[in-house]
């Protein structure tokens, strides 16, 4: 059986309450973030000096949008074995470790 570990980031959490805030209101937003919290295996990583460091060298390499930055950090230091994420663009740039659409990530664990 495959147990998912979901990795987030203060970053994450933030895009999340947002993005929540922005879709329904913030009390829907905070309630969508205590469900990931007590519903799912999360492993949270906090950014430290190396993180600012390679966040400012990715972003002088324009190699990965500056938006998706952070998230790609996320991934990097929480050790990712899978990245799922409906951004094409920022799929095509990183290629630490296996990345994948919701529809693939679906097809390939989930079916």
């Amino acid at each position: 059986m495959l147990i998912a570990e979901i990795i987030l980031s203060p970053e994450l959490i933030d895009q999340i309450r947002r993005v929540g805030k922005y879709l329904w209101n913030k009390d829907k937003a905070g309630l969508v973030l205590g469900l990931i919290w007590s519903n799912l295996n999360i492993f949270y990583v906090t950014p430290d000096a190396e993180w600012r460091n390679l966040s400012k060298e990715i972003n002088s390499t324009g190699n990965i949008p500056t938006e998706d930055i952070e998230v790609f950090l996320t991934a990097k230091f929480g050790s990712t074995d899978c990245f799922v994420s409906s951004n094409r663009k920022l799929i095509k740039a990183i290629a630490d470790f296996e990345c994948l659409t919701p529809d693939a990530f679906i097809k390939k664990y989930l079916k």
